[in-house]
């Protein structure tokens, strides 16, 4: 099945596509025997080494790496009924007609059963967070919330935070459920928990990191020098976390 999905994304319009026809007409350009012919050739090229710089894993994963680290084991973590576990949400908050709908993404869903798997470790209370504000029932939090129970967390040992549309104003609005003298955890994608700590610090919270999902390639081969339909969005990810946090730094001082 896997080979299927690879195949049917190249079927699919995308930069791989867009790298070939512009490696056709780099070669055409190369051949016209127009002056103008050698302007043309320095954009095109240059055209082409960008989108294929774009589309290849191996320097998306330079990106993520900056990210998320040296790759470590999940760290271990002593039973204490005090733990306080604040479990960042991932998905959509809104329809189309601007009603309410949280709908929890891949990260979403990762960290939601992260949590639990760390609870289970340490006991105290999971603190689920997300919006949107309003009905507390359609949100994030409450679909993470949703998803311990089924896993077998009674709901005694679960909090919402059913606010928040950023990282940001996700914790900020969690800060209180936090509150207390025992142990604190953050768990987060590993590629979003470096801003998620800057954030925890310039909120005056001091977090363990649990990070999962980790996006990066332990073991590159020569294949991960070749274009890749999925590259650009690792890329974009990415991007998305270094830009938040040059945003943070700015709006908040974070």
């Amino acid at each position: 099945m896997a080979v299927m999905g690879d195949f049917l994304r190249l079927l699919l319009p995308n930069a791989v596509h867009l790298l070939v026809l512009l490696l056709l007409l780099a070669i055409a350009v190369s051949r016209s025997p127009l002056r103008r012919g050698a302007r043309w050739r320095v954009m095109v090229w240059s055209a082409l080494f960008w989108v294929w710089a774009l589309t290849v894993p191996a320097l998306a994963n330079v990106l993520v790496r900056s990210l998320e680290g040296p790759l470590r084991p999940p760290p271990q973590a002593e039973r204490d009924e005090r733990t306080r576990i604040l479990v960042l949400a991932s998905g959509q908050m809104w329809a189309n007609d601007g009603s309410a709908v949280g709908r929890l993404d891949v990260s979403g869903w990762e960290r939601a059963v992260a949590g639990v798997q760390l609870w289970q470790q340490t006991g105290g209370v999971l603190v689920y967070s997300g919006g949107p504000e309003g009905d507390a029932s359609a949100s994030l939090a409450a679909r993470m919330a949703a998803v311990a129970q089924a896993m077998g967390v009674p709901a005694s040992a679960i909090v919402t935070s059913p606010s928040g549309s950023n990282t940001f104003t996700e914790m900020s609005a969690a800060r209180a459920a936090l509150a207390g003298d025992g142990p604190r955890w953050l768990v987060t994608s590993a590629s979003h928990m470096p801003r998620s700590l800057r954030v925890a610090a310039c909120l005056g919270l001091a977090l363990n990191a649990y990070p999962v999902a980790p996006r990066q390639i332990v073991n590159l081969t020569w294949t991960s020098w070749l274009p890749d339909p999925q590259a650009p969005e690792v890329f974009r990810a990415a991007l998305h976390e270094w830009v938040g946090m040059a945003f943070y730094r700015w709006r908040h001082g974070c």
